[in-house]
């Protein structure tokens, strides 16, 4: 029996030596393995939060990351709008379809002009907007050869050419227009697609100061700029309601359009980066990271999961961080190798430009594994 015993004994004792170094093996490979190369290109794209375009704007690459990750070429399209009465201009868009769980397609229009990123929700083949000189817009309708006010036949107190507007919301249900310290929130027909206005609010921001759009965050809310803080528009009900943001905290600018790095971080958090969301002023905290003193977030992901963040401590490097774990960007790079910028193209997609050792540009795409 202590024969049978010694040999459990053994067998128990070697089996659990083989599960402690499979572990030990397993860990390290995690903590290794933090971000991996998808995509390279010899040159530099810009991300305008939708599309990745080409410098001289000739195509756009559409990020696909449902299944296997792709990078599908979108050409750019111009319609001329001389036949329209606005001689030598033209519309420039690229065309996004999106297949749809019943077998359709939903088609979206972006253009590469970031002033007119507003626009975007109601944008389509057979609908463009365009502005003319005067600020005056236009709805054009290039198949049926149709160019009229963007607001006809809306109700009598609305411009017909849209002046103030500023933006639609996400499915083209409100407007802001904005003169002043005055909001006009436009509420566009709900029983068709048409940009004909039936509803008006006015909204006044005079107990705010500096006030800006900032931008819709669905297709009812969209928030604002002032000197006093964040406030969020209910445009359902023309309601305002401050930022939940710490009133007597210290923020950066936007990040990202919803988030921002808080920089008067508690004693107990100087060793981390702090951001928090615009409206909500929900916090999220990286892990104490001991060997960096100073943070600068560059780019948050669209969910608000993971940031990238310029990390300075006896060494500086560039760094991908969730609340749980950060991993070093620059540790997966080849020697000579700068970041010179960092966008999130997908919530665990980051787009990275580049300069190698001879000074020329490239670019990748890494997945965060973590």
């Amino acid at each position: 029996m202590k024969k049978k015993q010694l040999v459990t004994m053994i067998v128990l004792t070697v089996i659990a030596a083989l599960l402690i170094a499979a572990f030990f093996y397993v860990a390290n490979m995690y903590n290794q393995k933090g971000l991996a190369l998808i995509e390279q290109w010899d040159k530099a794209y810009e991300y305008n939060g939708k599309l990745l375009l080409s410098e001289d704007r000739s195509e756009a690459l559409r990020v696909w990351a449902m299944g296997q990750t792709s990078f599908d070429p979108v050409p750019l399209t111009q319609v001329d709008l001389t036949e329209f009465g606005f001689e030598g201009k033209k519309f420039s868009y690229y065309r996004v379809e999106v297949p749809q769980e019943n077998g359709t397609k939903k088609i979206f229009l972006y253009t590469p002009e970031p002033e007119l990123e507003g626009f975007w929700p109601v944008l389509k083949p057979e609908r463009l907007i365009y502005t003319d000189e005067k600020g005056a817009r236009y709805c054009i309708h290039p198949s049926e050869k149709l160019c009229y006010p963007m607001f006809s036949d809306s109700i009598k107190e609305v411009d017909p050419y849209g002046k103030d507007v500023l933006a639609f919301s996400e499915n083209g249900s409100y407007a802001i227009g904005m003169t002043g310290d005055r909001v006009t929130v436009y509420h566009t027909d709900p029983t068709d697609d048409s940009l004909r206005v039936v509803d008006v609010k006015t909204v006044s921001f005079k107990k705010y100061k500096s006030v800006s759009f900032g931008a819709f965050v669905s297709d009812t809310m969209a928030y604002f700029k002032t000197a006093q803080g964040y406030v969020a528009l209910d445009c359902t009900n023309g309601k305002l309601a401050d930022s939940k943001l710490d009133k007597k905290g210290e923020y950066s600018q936007p990040i990202c359009r919803l988030y921002a790095q808080r920089l008067d971080v508690k004693e107990e958090d100087k060793n981390r980066a702090v951001w928090s969301h615009l409206l909500l002023g929900t916090e999220r905290k990286t892990p104490v990271l001991t060997d960096y003193s100073s943070f600068e977030i560059r780019a948050v992901s669209p969910g608000g999961k993971y940031i990238a963040m310029l990390a300075e401590g006896k060494t500086k490097e560039i760094m991908v961080s969730t609340e749980k774990r950060a991993f070093s960007l620059n540790s997966v790079l080849e020697k000579g190798m700068k970041v010179q910028r960092v966008d999130f193209v997908y919530e665990n997609l980051i787009y990275v430009t580049l300069t190698d050792s001879a000074g020329k540009t490239l670019s990748r795409c890494y997945k965060v594994c973590f």
